[in-house]
């Protein structure tokens, strides 16, 4: 009995475990069926991966993509040119408010600024027209750009648009025409410098109004000169008379209301006269008063031609090495030199 009971434990401790056989052929099987799923693994990626030349492909095409030259952009300059050649087709000398202009003016006005910039009035002028939202067309001389070119900055900056008023207030009527040349380069040469980049003007105000005003026998070599510097000449058909008014703002304000036609035009004012200064919140009230609505120069000129506003002026260039201009006279010889504003005024 006590045999039996030893050899049952004994079986029962040992009956869990299958014969060395047995095990061993359990080992095979494993090892055989790990050996299949590695085998059945590796031929599925094979089958899922495509071949290596055609995985390439899509890397080449894009690279061949990006190679592929992208076709030449519109500039600025090119823009310009186009406006110019569809203004010369409509009108053999391109220009704004001279003496026989017959287009409209819709109600609007435009103001410009002459002469400056000033390193007093310009300022209070610019800080008025900031106050009202206005935008305003400057002809600067280029002596005096030369000599505050924070101004041109400022006047730019606050979104005003800048024209050629000769860089010493010279009637090009009188002068031969590389110095009429001389007289225009050396201002946008001044406008570039205080700028800091190349920003080509387009609109251009002759002194003294000649030979629009005086001397209208020359207007022809004068119209075939501007003509080939690509300029707009711009008049005016609203003269405030305000140089002349010295002291005296309300005669201005008067001066203006009696003048301006029902369909508006351009405003002649001079942002280097202190009346001035006084004069212009009154007369942007009046004008406000009369549902007149504001525009600017350049928008004027692109309504009368039918082009892009923006295509009047190129504003977009790099300033180049070379273009800025040589050091000029200061102080005296600055106002000697611009002697003939007070011709014109007189």
């Amino acid at each position: 009995m006590t045999l039996l009971v030893r050899w049952d434990s004994k079986t029962r401790r040992h009956a869990h475990r299958p014969p060395r056989g047995r095990r061993n052929r359990r080992f095979g099987f494993a090892a055989i069926l790990l050996a299949l799923l590695a085998l059945g693994v590796g031929l599925f990626e094979y089958v899922s991966s495509p071949p290596l030349e055609k995985a390439e492909q899509p890397q080449q095409s894009q690279s061949a993509e990006q190679s592929q030259p992208e076709p030449p952009s519109v500039t600025k300059t090119d823009q310009v040119d186009e406006a110019w050649t569809s203004a010369i087709e409509q009108d053999a000398s391109p220009s704004l408010a001279t003496p026989d202009e017959t287009s409209s003016f819709n109600h609007q006005i435009a103001f410009t600024f002459d002469d400056g910039p000033d390193p007093t009035t310009t300022p209070a002028i610019l800080d008025i027209l900031r106050d009202y939202g206005i935008k305003a067309t400057f002809f600067v001389i280029g002596a005096r750009a030369e000599e505050h070119p924070e101004l041109i900055e400022r006047i730019v900056r606050e979104g005003h648009t800048l024209g050629n008023h000769t860089y010493y207030h010279r009637d090009l009527t009188k002068l031969a025409p590389e110095q009429a040349l001389e007289e225009l380069q050396d201002t946008q040469a001044a406008i570039d410098q205080a700028l800091g980049t190349h920003s080509q003007i387009t609109l251009f105000r002759p002194p003294c109004g000649a030979p629009y005003n005086t001397e209208t026998d020359r207007l022809p070599a004068f119209q075939g000169f501007i003509q080939e510097q690509q300029m707009y000449p711009v008049m005016w058909n609203i003269d405030s008379l305000d140089w002349s008014l010295k002291d005296q703002p309300d005669r201005i304000v008067d001066n203006v209301a009696q003048v301006t036609p029902e369909n508006g035009g351009v405003i002649l004012l001079h942002d280097t006269q202190p009346q001035t200064v006084e004069a212009l919140p009154r007369i942007i009230d009046y004008y406000k008063g009369r549902n007149f609505q504001f525009t600017g120069v350049r928008d004027l000129l692109a309504e009368k031609y039918r082009v892009d506003s923006d295509s009047i002026e190129d504003n977009s260039d790099t300033l180049q090495s070379g273009t800025a201009p040589q050091p000029g006279p200061t102080g005296d010889d600055i106002s000697n030199n611009l002697s003939s504003l007070a011709e014109c005024l007189a």
